[in-house]
């Protein structure tokens, strides 16, 4: 399985994959601990994982303090660690605050991933600095899956001019989870800087920038996703 993840890239240069942070999106009500030791050993990872909050109850600021202890004996550690927090959505914004910094800069040998349900609000924070990968169960195994809204809008911002004005207002109304938007925009952005044969303008990439930042601000899913297809489809066709 590949991945072709441009948040992967970071200032400083490349971010090895077993150091990024992941935010992984599960099947809504599957157990937490089950379905991330199987993401694992798709993904091939050899680390020794370690569960926080496995029960998926709140997770608090002395958690997370529990969380960064365990993190700094992973500096020391000749074996990689992957570190988990179940129910990452539970999580109160203190407690979210002081994630940022292990999330921003795993220690060596040690992968993060904050695991949760589809739908779920965390900080715009907390989610840019995550490499976000949805998952849906196929034959009791998760596959990497890219939902249908997703797809369908990468078509149309490849080919805008196929697509009429009602087949766009259809589209817009796909969309009716805020969060699971706001992951389908940031993916299909990376997706489209990353693929060199599909190339866009760069009216697209602003529009799509446009319509993220007025979902962090919890904007109508609707109506921006509406005015962000028809803007869009519009500039397409006075060029």
């Amino acid at each position: 399985m590949e991945y072709n993840d441009r948040s992967l890239m970071r200032k400083k240069g490349f971010v090895p994959l077993f150091s990024a942070s992941i935010l992984l999106t599960l099947p809504e009500g599957v157990e937490y601990r089950s379905a991330v030791n199987s993401f694992l050993e798709n993904q091939g990872s050899r680390s020794q994982p370690f569960f926080f909050n496995p029960d998926g109850e709140t997770v608090t600021i002395g958690l997370v303090r529990e969380l960064l202890r365990h993190s700094s004996f992973a500096r020391a550690a000749s074996e990689p660690q992957t570190l988990i927090v179940c129910a990452v959505h539970t999580t109160t914004v203190p407690a979210q605050n002081a994630l940022l910094k292990i999330v921003e800069e795993p220690p060596a040998n040690t992968q993060l991933i904050l695991a949760t349900y589809p739908g779920r609000t965390l900080l715009p924070t907390l989610i840019s600095r995550c490499r976000e990968i949805i998952w849906t169960e196929s034959n009791d195994k998760p596959t990497a899956s890219s939902p249908p809204e997703q797809e369908s809008l990468k078509k149309f911002l490849i080919q805008p001019e196929a697509f009429s004005y009602s087949e766009l207002i259809d589209l817009a109304e796909t969309f009716k989870d805020n969060q699971l938007t706001q992951q389908v925009l940031r993916a299909i952005s990376r997706q489209l800087a990353a693929d060199n044969d599909q190339p866009v303008t760069s009216f697209v990439r602003r529009s799509l920038l446009a319509a993220l930042t007025a979902l962090e601000k919890n904007g109508n899913i609707r109506l921006v996703m509406e005015h962000c297809l028809l803007q869009i489809r519009q500039q397409a066709a006075s060029t």
